[in-house]
């Protein structure tokens, strides 16, 4: 059984690197928008390109949402039932040195999975706080100012990771 754990335990982080690593860049691309947002709002050229990067950013949430929709519902449901068979072997056996690690290695990997998950949800909904920080109603064009409140109304949903439409991921 402990080389049962080990597996489990360290077979899956190369997909949740990936999976992490991703949702960071995400995050941190959500957070250069809102600033940039911030400062180069009256610049036309500039907001054209601002515009095109959220698209951006919304179309590459879709495709990580695409892309790991299958392994996170296998993924938190196999870790429920993990969770919960642990949880009956320690209630109902005396030895404890096993099962403790394996159990927190679990929930680990899964409240790091919830904390990407909220990461990308905060910073995917900070973008209308960066429009709403800047001046965005002195915009002269009206074309480009009814593009900021389509922007404004598309970051008020923020983008999520879900497991199948079954559960919301943060």
């Amino acid at each position: 059984t402990f080389w049962i754990s080990v597996a489990f335990c360290f077979g899956g982080f190369g997909t949740d690197f990936i999976l992490f690593s991703t949702i960071l860049l995400l995050n941190l691309e959500f957070k250069v928008l809102k600033d940039d947002l911030k400062c180069k709002i009256n610049d036309k050229d500039d907001l054209k390109d601002l515009i095109v990067r959220h698209d951006r950013l919304i179309q590459l949430c879709s495709d990580l949402h695409d892309i790991f929709d299958n392994y996170l519902f296998f993924y938190i449901s196999q870790s429920s039932i993990i969770v919960s068979i642990m949880c009956f072997q320690l209630a109902v056996t005396d030895d404890f040195g096993l099962f403790i690690p394996f159990l927190f290695v679990t929930l680990n990997q899964v409240w790091l999975l919830c904390f990407f998950g909220q990461k990308l949800h905060d910073s995917s909904s900070s973008i209308f706080e960066g429009i709403s920080e800047s001046n965005w109603y002195e915009v002269k064009d009206i074309k480009m100012r009814k593009k900021l409140i389509f922007i404004i109304q598309r970051s008020q949903k923020p983008k999520i990771l879900s497991a199948r439409g079954f559960s919301v991921i943060t």
